[in-house]
Parts: C-alpha cells; structure tokens; sequence
C-alpha cells in the first residue's frame, strides 16, 4: 500500500522479487498513470547527478528511460546546454581539462607577433551555439593570430574536438595549433595543427590537412608529417564540420573523424611533451573561418560512425536469449546506487505527505 503513489519504486523491488508480471502488464501499467511515477522528486535526483550517471540511469530499463528522457529538456537547460544537445556531449564537455566556451573572445590573447597586423577575432551566435570569427590575415608573412594557455603543467587529452566553418573555402585559413610552449614570436613544433587548403596551393585543394612532428619528416618543413582529409561532398561555406581527433599516448598513435567519419587511422604523432597552448589564425588576409567548441579531455562529444576497434573475428553464432522471467535476469540485474538514493528521498518525502496533521502538532 506504501507504495501506490509510487509505481516506478514498486516496481524496481517486484522485479527484484520476480513477482511483476508480463510485460503487457507492465505496459498497461505505465500507460494507464504516467503521471504518477514521473515524480518531481524524480527529477531533482537527476538534477543532481553528473551527464554520465543520467545517462546510465537512462538505460537501466523502460521506467527510467521513460524519466530521463521526459525530464532532458529541462536538467539540459538548467546546466547551460541547448536542449536538443546529446547527454555524452554534455559528458564531454563537465569532465573535460579544457574547453573553450566560444562566448569570449577576449580569452583568446592577441599575437605573439606584435609587429604584424593578424586575425581579428569576434564573438557570434549563430547555428545553434556560440562562435569565434576570425577575419583578415598576414598573407603568410607571419603567424598573427590568437592564444590561449590550456593547461599551466600541461595535459595529454585521449581527444581532441572542435567545430569549424569554412565562409571562404577558395582561402587557405582554418589553423589551430596545440603544442607544448611559445618560441619566440609564435609556437614550438606542435603536437598536432589542424588547417584548411584553398585554392590557392599547388595541391591538395579543398580540403583539411592535420600535421604532426615526426623525425623522419622532411627537415625543410620542420620535420612536420602531413595528411589531407577530404570529405565527401566538397568543402562548402554553408556547412559545420565535426572535428575530433583521438590521441593515444602510450602508443604515439593518432586518429582523425570529420562528421563522425575516420580520415586519419593511426598514425604516428610525438609524445614527448604534453599540451599547453592552442593557437587559432588565418593566413590569408580576405579569409573568414570560425571555430567553436573546443574541448580537450578523454571524452568524445560526437557519435562516430568509425569505430576505433581493430576488426575482430566474426562471431556467426547466435547470441543467447534470455527469457524474461528467468531467475538468471533477474540475478544479474544490477540497481545503480543513485536509484537507492531516490526511493529512499521518495519514500521520505511520501511519509511527510502521510502524517496526519494531529501528529505533527
């Protein structure tokens, strides 16, 4: 009887108990009062949990599922996100080393060239969040752009990921540099440098290029390894690309995605030194780019649709099917603390409704 204002916990301890039913009753039941399992207690519980235990909170069967995904507008909305955003994306971005908020351009630190006139950097809403522009450039007379320290000791992000647009593809523009120090009036060998290609090289046009430091490089390009990543369709003005990249440090090997899609497996990158400094600048004087969503941590924001796998053998065995009373199931169903966590607030807080008033004067 205790629990009749409270479905969803009853209905947690009958399937611990192995008495609730078929699943067409279980159905029938959460149709007939949705309402009332969906308490506002609920939600406060969820409000109070880290991106990834929701997330998980949210496969552990139909009820919860049903509770998160009701209440994702609003616990989205009350952390600072679009509400449409993904709950992995919002993992990345709470338990990310770095992220840049796109919503300042005054954290980015002009130069470190002050004796050219470089990139001018502006805030913009648009396209569902925040972005950087950059506009005017050097024409390759020196690097001129923006800094910014992402880490005083130092970091070795498993990824790397942004958003970028490309307003003038026919220009060369598009770079943003990670690496370990400044050097004089710009940046030591970066770790990675991620840029676009115009029209305006010899070759490779129209597509993005990441480079890495790799001593059998060629000395005359500073001994920096070069791959041209080109998507599908051809680049475009109109379009927002995904970018992550994947850093193994125990390897020195490193993997690129662009909109979900692998360009780069594995290849070689350094390790020797962590990341301290991003750049982001335009070569190219009548360029326009933008970047935005610059998250470096061991989460990646976006669904790949590559895997990272080595391929394994094929399994063409059936998986095995269990049966949805079986005692084994119901064995190995595993109730996540935090659901303990609301039954107890839930069960508190039915009592204080139950007193009578008699009783608490």
């Amino acid at each position: 009887m205790m629990w009749q204002g409270f479905p969803y916990y009853g209905h947690l301890l009958a399937r611990r108990r192995g008495t609730c039913g078929t699943p067409e009753k279980e159905a029938d039941d959460l149709l007939v009062a949705p309402a009332r399992w969906e308490l506002p207690v609920f939600e406060e519980v969820l409000a109070a949990l880290p991106a990834l235990e929701i997330a998980r909170l949210g496969v552990a069967d139909r009820y919860s599922a049903a509770a998160t995904e009701g209440a994702k507008p609003r616990l989205l909305t009350r952390r600072g996100f679009h509400m449409d955003c993904s709950w992995r994306k919002a993992h990345a971005v709470e338990s990310a080393l770095f992220r840049d908020a796109s919503n300042d351009h005054r954290a980015w630190t002009p130069g470190p060239n002050e004796r050219s006139i470089g990139n001018i950097i502006e805030y913009e809403e648009s396209d569902g969040g925040p972005w950087l522009w950059l506009t005017r450039g050097t024409d390759w007379q020196a690097f001129q752009g923006g800094s910014q320290v992402v880490s005083e000791v130092g970091i070795r992000p498993r990824w790397v990921s942004f958003r970028v647009r490309i307003a003038t593809p026919e220009l060369s523009a598009a770079n943003l540099a990670l690496s370990s120090h400044q050097h004089t009036w710009g940046l030591s060998v970066p770790t990675l440098l991620f840029r676009y290609r115009g029209d305006d090289v010899s070759s490779q046009r129209r597509c993005f290029m990441i480079e890495m430091y790799s001593p059998h490089a060629q000395p005359s390009r500073c001994r920096l390894s070069a791959h041209a990543c080109h998507v599908a369709d051809q680049v475009r003005a109109d379009r927002v690309y995904q970018v992550a990249v994947h850093l193994d440090w125990s390897t020195g090997l490193l993997s690129l995605f662009i909109d979900g899609r692998m360009h780069l497996c594995r290849a070689a990158f350094d390790t020797s030194m962590p990341i301290r400094i991003a750049a982001i600048y335009n070569w190219r004087s009548e360029a326009r780019t933008a970047f935005s969503e610059l998250i470096l941590g061991d989460t990646c924001p976006y669904s790949l649709k590559d895997t990272l796998e080595t391929p394994k053998r094929l399994n063409l065995s059936c998986p095995r099917r269990w049966q949805q009373g079986s005692s084994h199931m119901i064995q190995a169903l595993v109730v996540h603390c935090w659901i303990f966590m609301a039954i107890c607030v839930g069960v508190a807080a039915y009592l204080i409704q139950s007193v009578p008033l008699g009783l608490a004067s």
